[in-house]
């Protein structure tokens, strides 16, 4: 019987062991796998300059707004400045990407006491590319404490089809202006992969 379950549980999981940090990911036949960010290619206006401890975590049960400026998201350096963060994504190991993406990104606003609502666009481009593969139109950061925005795209857009060169490209505008501009702050990104 342990044998069995045991047996089932590898069959139905693949952990991934990254720094200390262990992530569990969905990898059953037909099943999402959630994948997340497994370096920085390009960062603007951003104090963090690696994935691990800072955006790889489920969105579900992100950091939180409270943990940032820190070690534990992607802090804005300056309010006043637009940011841009560029991400490759971990490599799907339970086939080919099929169907309807999903980036799901957890982030806020980066002045509590800004007046300006900057919008964030998150787009998929694979190594090497210079313009996005998908974009998705451009949505109102509104909260200082947090908030989740989705990208759905279609796995049809990428030209490597195994998933291996994926990338999350994200921009925020810079909104406000004096003392009250605001950027955005990330806490975690996620490719839902099916």
């Amino acid at each position: 019987m342990t044998k069995r379950l045991l047996l089932m549980a590898l069959l139905c999981c693949a952990v991934n062991q990254l720094s200390g940090q262990v992530m569990i990911r969905r990898t059953a036949a037909g099943a999402a796998e959630d994948l997340y960010c497994s370096s920085i290619i390009t960062q603007t206006n951003y104090d963090a300059n690696t994935c691990s401890g800072n955006i790889d975590e489920d969105p579900d049960t992100p950091d939180g707004a409270g943990s940032c400026p820190g070690a534990a998201c992607m802090n804005a350096v300056d309010d006043g400045v637009a940011t841009v963060l560029r991400l490759a994504m971990s490599d799907p190991a339970s086939g080919d990407p099929t169907g309807t993406q999903t980036f799901r990104v957890w982030g806020w606003q980066s002045d509590e006491g800004g007046s300006g609502e900057p919008s964030i666009t998150i787009g998929v481009r694979e190594t090497g590319d210079g313009a996005d593969d998908a974009t998705c139109s451009a949505a109102l950061i509104n909260s200082p404490t947090g908030q989740m925005w989705t990208c759905d795209w279609a796995a049809s857009v990428l030209e490597t089809a195994n998933g291996s060169a994926v990338e999350a490209y994200i921009t925020c505008t810079k909104a406000g202006g004096g003392p009250n501009e605001n950027t955005c702050d990330i806490d975690t990104v996620e490719w839902v992969k099916n």
